[in-house]
C-alpha cells in the first residue's frame, strides 16, 4: 500500500510541477498605439517545413494548432485574420527544442513520516545520493514575433520556454503547446 501511495505522489507532485514550468517574457515597442491595428494575416505559409520534427509531432498538425491557437488568442485581443496584401499586422512564429539534464531526488513516504515522527522537518539530511538519478527531456522555446507590416518593425514579441518530453503521445503535447500559446498572448495589448 505504502509503495502505491509514494507512485501516486509522485504522479500528483509531478503534474503539479508541470503546470508552473511554462515561463513566458515579451518585449513591447512602447511608443506603438496597439488600438490602431484591426486585422492580421501570417508572415509566411513556410512553418510546417522549419518545425519538421520538432516536439515529436507531425509538423503539419503542428502547425496547424498552432495557428489556430494564435489566431484565436488574437482574436479574442480584437484582432481578425485579413488579407496578406492588406492586413496591419504580419505574424510570424519560429520554434526550437533542445535536449536538458535534470537532476532529480526519488523522494520516499517514510522520508516524510520520520521526519514528523522525530519533530524535525529536515529532509535533506534523510537523502543519500543512491536516490539521485538524472532525467532528459526536451524543452522547447517558442518565439511570436507581431511585425508592423507598413513599417516592418517588430511591435511586441513574446516567447515562451517549456519541457515538452513529458507526454508519450502527439495530443498532450499539442495540447501543452497551446495552453503556452494562451499563457504568452495574454501579455498582448488588448484593443
Amino acid at each position: 500500500m505504502r509503495k502505491t501511495n509514494s507512485i501516486v505522489l509522485t504522479i500528483i507532485v509531478g503534474a503539479l510541477m508541470s503546470c508552473s514550468l511554462i515561463e513566458v517574457s515579451h518585449t513591447i515597442d512602447p511608443e506603438t498605439d496597439f488600438s490602431r491595428y484591426k486585422t492580421f494575416t501570417w508572415y509566411s505559409d513556410g512553418f510546417a517545413d522549419s518545425i519538421n520534427g520538432l516536439f515529436g509531432v507531425d509538423a503539419a498538425h503542428l502547425d496547424s494548432a498552432i495557428r489556430d491557437s494564435i489566431q484565436q488568442q488574437l482574436h479574442n485581443k480584437g484582432l481578425n485574420l485579413g488579407q496578406p496584401n492588406s492586413a496591419d499586422l504580419w505574424i510570424n512564429y519560429q520554434a526550437i527544442a533542445q535536449r536538458t539534464a535534470a537532476d532529480r531526488y526519488q523522494y520516499r513516504l517514510e522520508d516524510l513520516d520520520q521526519s514528523y515522527i522525530r519533530k524535525q522537518i529536515r529532509y535533506s539530511s534523510s537523502f543519500d545520493a543512491s536516490r539521485r538519478f538524472t532525467t532528459f527531456y526536451d524543452e522547447g522555446t517558442f518565439v511570436v514575433d507581431v511585425i508592423d507590416r507598413t513599417s516592418l518593425q517588430v511591435i511586441w514579441r513574446g516567447s515562451v520556454e517549456l519541457p515538452i518530453g513529458l507526454y508519450d503521445t502527439e495530443a498532450p503535447r499539442i495540447a501543452r503547446m497551446q495552453k503556452a500559446i494562451k499563457k504568452l498572448l495574454a501579455k498582448y495589448p488588448t484593443q
